[in-house]
């Protein structure tokens, strides 16, 4: 003991992580972890056995962690590492040098408390090296299935390999199914990108780019892609109020199309270009190669009508 206060150091073995939580949090988090700690800890009690600080580097093999009311099936981790620092004086808790598998892919994490009114807010940041739109379909909140920012992230926009997703977001970890997906940023580079991005125009496929998230703004930059035997280069699809639940955003795309006339003529006689009268030539009836450069403009609404 240390001024009324109990200094403690010891190794764990086979602690339940859904007790490490309480520690924590002593309401319920809903966060339902089934798993098996190891590690070594050390800290400080006060003299009521009320933890007042804990460095921490923990270890397990396997297990699972349920996320009632975010995601419908539990989260598959393996070979968790973690490094966990407290302070209940300064009101702090850190995360750092951490790291799991989930449902087969690597994520790095690491965190901070943002501010010491709201306690249980965690500033995440989170890095996956390699993913794909399929994991973020499987990984989508369950509450949030019906939003723009699902139609175009797990719809619109699939069959890439995504590489270094970069993501930073104000968890609150009493209540996680409460996220506002507005305060998210991210950004991530992807290859062989299928964007069918508004029926009936040609959708870009086989595109290489990079894409960034801020201020509920998604901007997917084309470096190269292929819009059936159109090259496209230099292309940007950008959407505004993402995630908003009542403002109807816009989506901006510009692409620079180089290729056959015929198949110019055909993307700019389809909703919503519409100058196939106007320009009064039918596309099998010409031959010869041209460039174009295209922007449209339409509201990021679900199921919009051709």
């Amino acid at each position: 003991t240390d001024n009324d206060q109990i200094v403690f150091e010891n190794t764990i073995t086979h602690l339940n992580a859904s007790s490490l939580v309480t520690l924590f949090y002593p309401h319920d988090t809903g966060f339902g972890a089934q798993f098996l700690i190891e590690g070594h800890v050390k800290g400080r009690l006060d003299s009521n056995w009320d933890l007042q600080s804990l460095d921490g580097n923990l270890t397990s093999q396997n297990g699972k962690l349920n996320l009632d009311g975010v995601l419908e099936a539990p989260l598959q981790l393996s070979d968790i590492q973690a490094n966990i620092a407290f302070d209940q004086e300064t009101k702090s808790l850190v995360l750092q040098d951490t790291h799991v598998i989930v449902n087969g892919r690597r994520i790095e994490l690491s965190g901070k408390r943002l501010d010491k009114q709201t306690p249980s807010v965690l500033g995440l940041n989170v890095v996956i090296p390699e993913t794909s739109f399929d994991d973020i379909q499987s990984l989508w909140p369950k509450n949030q299935r019906d939003s723009i920012a699902a139609e175009w992230l797990t719809k619109n926009l699939s069959k890439a390999k995504i590489r270094n997703l970069h993501i930073t977001a104000p968890i609150d970890l009493a209540a996680p199914e409460n996220f506002d997906p507005t305060q998210l940023d991210g950004s991530f580079s992807f290859e062989n990108l299928t964007a069918d991005y508004r029926a009936p125009l040609i959708p870009v496929t086989g595109a290489k780019g990079s894409a960034t998230l801020k201020g509920d703004v998604l901007l997917v930059k084309v470096d190269s892609g292929k819009m059936a035997d159109l090259v496209v280069d230099n292309g940007t699809v950008e959407i505004t109020h993402l995630t908003h639940p009542t403002i109807v955003g816009d989506v901006t795309i510009h692409a620079a199309l180089a290729g056959q006339i015929g198949t110019v003529l055909d993307y700019i006689g389809r909703e919503p270009i519409n100058l196939g009268e106007t320009v009064g030539i039918k596309p099998d009836q010409v031959k010869g190669t041209t460039s174009l450069n295209a922007k449209v403009v339409f509201p990021a609404l679900k199921d919009l009508p051709a």
